[in-house]
């Protein structure tokens, strides 16, 4: 069989079985039949939306809320992240940004796979979303995993639903691309194997004369004219220093860089900021100063660990600019990718174990709490006025 023919038949069988994994797990492979099956408890919905378990009680009571759901045992099965989002609008307590706050753009980059970017995207994006924040995801790495992770599959995103068009000059802002997902407040710009053409041919056209905008700041003028429908915008990249990368880092507020507690991966971070200092020492940074972070990941508590050794030269040699919190290794992260769900989602009966599911939301919630509450505090006027 020739290579042509292998490739094909390969390709079409990849196809089929992300379709036969799809309809398996949701009935179908359109993102609109998924659905969050997570609850949460009054208290935890108590907590997500601001007020008080007492004031849920009294609004189902006087009929500003649905009655609860309760279940064969007679107590309650928890409410869905679309009847918390509900009681946002009920009590008026949506945390979104106020007048005079800016948009906050975060940036995920490196310059290795398996540092998990992606994970840390996804994860943060919905993190956000669940908190009640209007968020966009923008899926900028030609793999598009964050795509799947929402329901659109790379292979089946059309060039026409992504970045491409605007990168080549073919649409002038970046609401085309802009798709829904089954998070109430998160929206995707999705990707696919052909976004990966903006490497070779943003220079050409560069070169050519034919963009209106430097070459590294597309992203950062295409963001300009949607952001503002949004509090947040996450920018997942593709692993490498391409100009793809170089535009997420003059879009970017916030750049956090994921790097696990392993000596290699320490390196491949050092390398990547290196590369970055001389791309962007011969480029016109236009005023532009966003803040570089590191955040640990992949962590393994054990004082006698490479990776505890790792965490205290990594904080001795980067001090200032590393989270205070680390994300831990986990397995609930690959477990879930195999339902096609983040830990965020999953129903009790999607979990492996009770007590490694609520570990896993531990690994997350403190780190990303502590990207939210620095980035914001120092960012957003309004965070100084609690009226």
């Amino acid at each position: 069989m020739r290579l042509k023919d292998t490739l094909t038949n390969a390709l079409n069988n990849s196809h089929k079985l992300a379709l036969m994994v799809e309809k398996k797990q949701f009935g179908s492979s359109d993102y609109k039949d998924r659905n969050i099956k997570r609850r949460w408890g009054v208290g935890e919905a108590a907590k997500l939306v601001g007020v008080s378990k007492t004031a849920i009680d009294n609004a189902e009571k006087d009929g500003r809320l649905p009655p609860p759901e309760y279940g064969d045992n007679s107590r309650r099965i928890g409410y869905t992240i679309y009847q918390i989002n509900d009681m946002r609008e009920v009590f008026k307590t949506a945390p979104h940004r106020k007048e005079g706050d800016e948009p906050l753009v975060i940036s995920v980059c490196g310059h290795k796979g398996g540092g998990w970017k992606t994970s840390t995207s996804v994860h943060l994006a919905q993190w956000l979303a669940l908190q009640g924040f209007r968020v966009l995801l923008v899926d900028h790495d030609p793999q598009g995993t964050s795509s799947l992770y929402h329901g659109y599959t790379p292979m089946r995103v059309a060039d026409d639903e992504t970045m491409l068009p605007f990168y080549l000059g073919d649409q002038v802002d970046l609401s085309y691309a802009i798709q829904n997902t089954y998070w109430p407040g998160l929206d995707i710009i999705p990707s696919n194997p052909s976004v990966d053409r903006v490497k070779l041919e943003l220079p050409k056209l560069a070169e050519q004369g034919k963009l209106d905008i430097p070459p590294h700041l597309m992203l950062h003028s295409g963001l300009e004219t949607v952001k503002d429908n949004y509090d947040f915008v996450i920018v997942d990249g593709t692993p490498d220093l391409s100009d793809i990368t170089i535009n997420m880092v003059f879009a970017a507020d916030l750049i956090i860089c994921p790097t696990p507690a392993i000596y290699a991966d320490y390196i491949s971070t050092s390398q990547f900021f290196n590369m970055m200092l001389a791309m962007i020492e011969h480029i016109d940074d236009h005023g532009f100063e966003p803040e570089l972070k590191v955040l640990i990941t992949h962590f393994e508590n054990g004082a006698h660990r490479q990776a505890s050794v790792m965490d205290d030269c990594i904080r001795q040699t980067w001090a200032g600019m590393v989270f205070n919190h680390n994300i831990r290794k986990t397995e609930e992260v690959p477990k879930a990718q195999l339902k096609m769900r983040t830990v965020f989602e999953q129903a009790s009966t999607e979990r492996s174990n009770h007590g490694a599911y609520k570990n896993a939301l531990a690994i997350f919630e403190p780190a990303f709490t502590e990207i939210l509450e620095s980035l914001v505090s120092t960012r957003w006027p309004s965070m100084g006025d609690k009226s």
